[in-house]
């Protein structure tokens, strides 16, 4: 039974994402802009509540993808599906966000 729970435990489990250093800069200049445009509040509560559904947004972002790109020039729009795929991403862009909010906090 103990192996059974061991094999079904690995089955389910994702392998980690695959640096990738052009999403890393990514992120970081879209936490410039949000801060820049002081949306970084909203932001962090809108994905602090909702990390968990991430996913599933990202996925329904793929399926309206051609109705949106036929409506909107978005060249970062594969950049941000898989942001939000990957729950460390949307982590990694709460943290930027934190830390540009507290630079700029610094600066004043």
């Amino acid at each position: 039974m103990i192996v059974f729970r061991e094999a079904l435990r690995h089955a389910l489990a994702l392998d980690p994402p695959e640096p990738d250093p052009d999403l890393d800069a990514w992120i970081e200049r879209l936490a410039d802009e949000i801060v820049q445009r002081r949306m970084g509040p909203a932001l962090l509560l809108f994905l602090g509540s909702s990390v968990p559904a991430a996913f599933a947004f990202s996925q329904l972002l793929v399926f309206a993808e051609p109705v949106v790109q036929s409506l909107f020039a978005l060249r970062s729009y594969p950049r941000l599906v898989a942001m939000l795929e990957d729950r460390e991403r949307v982590e990694q862009l709460m943290k930027a966000v934190e830390r540009k909010i507290e630079e700029r906090r610094a600066r004043r």
